[in-house]
């Protein structure tokens, strides 16, 4: 799974994108699964936390262009947006409860993060 996160270019977010939906068309329900039955099993949490360790450190790599030059505070904030908005469970908000097509809920993705970004990443000041 990490190599099929991971070959996105830093700072494409159409890529990521596209990325994130590959990935969550795969294994999203089974993502979905685990994190239901987290609390009833230590090893699904283990694989739960893993994953979420795994989509952190995908944010920071391919958001990098546009988290590395602000301040801490900014940097945190942003993160967390990014995060939260590229989480699995919004996946499955606009597939699942919303019943949008694949194709729709990647131009969702895509809308809710070009209206975190600015067009270029900032430069550092």
């Amino acid at each position: 799974m990490t190599a099929q996160r991971f070959p996105v270019v830093a700072g494409d977010v159409d890529a990521a994108v596209e990325n994130l939906m590959t990935h969550y068309e795969q294994w999203g329900p089974l993502g979905l699964r685990h994190v239901m039955q987290a609390q009833r099993s230590p090893l699904i949490a283990s694989i739960v936390a893993r994953a979420q360790g795994l989509h952190h450190r995908w944010v920071e790599q391919v958001f990098a262009p546009y988290l590395d030059p602000l301040s801490a505070a900014d940097r945190d904030l942003l993160f967390a947006q990014l995060a939260a908005g590229t989480d699995v469970l919004v996946w499955h908000v606009f597939r699942t409860d919303l019943g949008l097509s694949a194709e729709r809920t990647g131009q969702a993705l895509l809308g809710m993060l070009r209206a975190l970004l600015p067009d270029t990443p900032p430069t550092r000041t």
